[in-house]
């Protein structure tokens, strides 16, 4: 408790003149900082309020198939202008024919730089002709708005069919 009320009374004394500076979260706007200087020797403060980007909740699943004589398929995501879309988790889910291995991309673009991802993925034989893939990562994956998000599956054999749900998740973060 002695250790608070001295905390309290720097702070103060701080603030107080002028040479203080504190941060907190703003209960009225969660999305905001409000940072409180002093002004002087007159102890008057002012708070500041610092806005951050809003993030809004993003998530979707994608269903592909690799069709019968097909080596690949792809799926994409259109960004909304004025969004940044931020991923960050994917899942995958599928199945292969026997002896068959799959890689699988995401590729997005920032500032006009393409950027290719590939997710560490693994396989268990299903006892039944088929391996079973799969394969989750945690990212941090940036795609500008307006962009073209591509969701690619490859497999080095064109037998049979292949079948990927992929999920992602993340965020969206309003820009001007």
């Amino acid at each position: 408790m002695k250790q608070i009320a001295k905390l309290v009374t720097i702070l103060g004394l701080a603030a107080a003149y002028g040479s203080g500076q504190t941060t907190t979260s703003s209960p009225i706007a969660p999305n905001q900082d409000t940072t409180t200087q002093g002004s002087g020797a007159t102890g008057t403060l002012a708070p500041v309020v610092v806005a951050k980007a809003a993030a809004e909740p993003f998530q979707q699943e994608l269903d592909l198939t690799i069709g019968a004589a097909n080596g690949a398929t792809y799926a994409s995501i259109t960004v909304p202008s004025g969004k940044r879309l931020v991923i960050e988790y994917l899942s995958l889910f599928g199945s292969l024919s026997a002896g068959q291995k799959l890689n699988v991309s995401v590729v997005t673009m920032v500032s006009g730089i393409r950027a290719s991802y590939r997710p560490q993925l693994s396989t268990q034989d299903a006892g039944d002709g088929t391996i079973s893939v799969s394969g989750s990562q945690v990212m941090r994956v940036y795609a500008d708005a307006g962009t073209v998000v591509s969701f690619n599956a490859l497999r080095n054999s064109s037998s049979g069919t292949c079948p990927l749900t992929v999920s992602i998740s993340g965020h969206y973060i309003t820009v001007p």
